[in-house]
């Protein structure tokens, strides 16, 4: 987003075209229960067929000369930012954290320079937000023994990922060996 006003200018420019075209859009009425946006990435289900999902996206590509958006569509799972959404076995829609591809894991560093505090709640916020993302018991164990490895990867020690992680709600697998 380079500049600092890009942010709240796309909000503006993204809430001016919700109100002006997607929202009085009859395919949009009809078929979309959920709408939600994050500056300009949009995350909806939709109830209608794939043809008038479509016929929906057509309408969104051909709106506003410049504007260009993309989609991801499936009846099993998509991402959305760092989540993952998907049906389970019953069919009941669950989130998982979700990681690019190309993720090369770029936490800071504990040996960095930055202030002991930083480092200290960094941890803290990420296993807090795997814990806020992750849905299903089985995956947020499984998810939150991945970060606590990504920051061992890092140089953080042991008793500080150990003192992130909130004992409420999840208990990690600690290896012997460092």
């Amino acid at each position: 987003m380079g500049s600092n006003v890009a942010p709240p200018y796309a909000n503006s420019y993204m809430a001016l075209f919700e109100e002006e075209i997607v929202y009085p859009d009859p395919l949009f009425q009809a078929y979309c229960p959920f709408w939600r946006r994050y500056i300009d990435d949009v995350f909806c289900l939709w109830t209608g067929t794939p043809q008038t999902l479509d016929l929906f996206f057509h309408t969104l590509n051909t709106a506003w000369p410049g504007l260009t958006f993309t989609m991801t569509s499936s009846t099993d799972s998509v991402s959305f930012l760092d989540t993952l959404v998907f049906r389970d076995e019953s069919g009941i829609l669950k989130t998982d954290l979700y990681t690019k591809p190309t993720d090369r894991n770029s936490l800071l560093h504990y040996h960095s320079l930055h202030p002991n505090a930083t480092k200290k709640s960094i941890p803290r916020s990420q296993f807090k937000r795997v814990q806020r993302i992750v849905t299903d018991p089985t995956l947020l164990k499984t998810r939150t023994d991945e970060m606590y490895s990504k920051f061992r990867e890092r140089g953080y020690p042991p008793d500080l990922l150990t003192e992130a992680i909130d004992p409420n709600t999840i208990t990690i697998y600690i290896p012997s060996v460092d």
